[in-house]
């Protein structure tokens, strides 16, 4: 899969043409605010303990599980 960086305006555009966006933000982040039609699967999220962001173990199998290697995200 290649990736590729984006503007804010080319991601808006590629989400209006159908691609789905996938925010990786933290929860409290991405509920503290969105883009219109976001997914969030976070990549790092706050440790119950400490509060510090640890990476999530389950974002690569929820990726997987949720989008079709097909699938156009942003």
């Amino acid at each position: 899969m290649a990736i590729t960086n984006v503007s804010v305006a080319a991601a808006r555009e590629a989400q209006l043409r159908g691609e789905t966006y996938v925010d990786v933000r933290s929860t409290p982040e991405f509920n503290a605010g969105h883009a219109p039609g976001a997914v969030n699967v976070p990549l790092l999220e706050p440790d119950e303990d400490t509060g510090q962001l640890m990476p999530n173990p389950d974002f690569v199998r929820v990726m997987k599980a949720t989008f079709p290697p097909d699938t156009p995200l942003v």
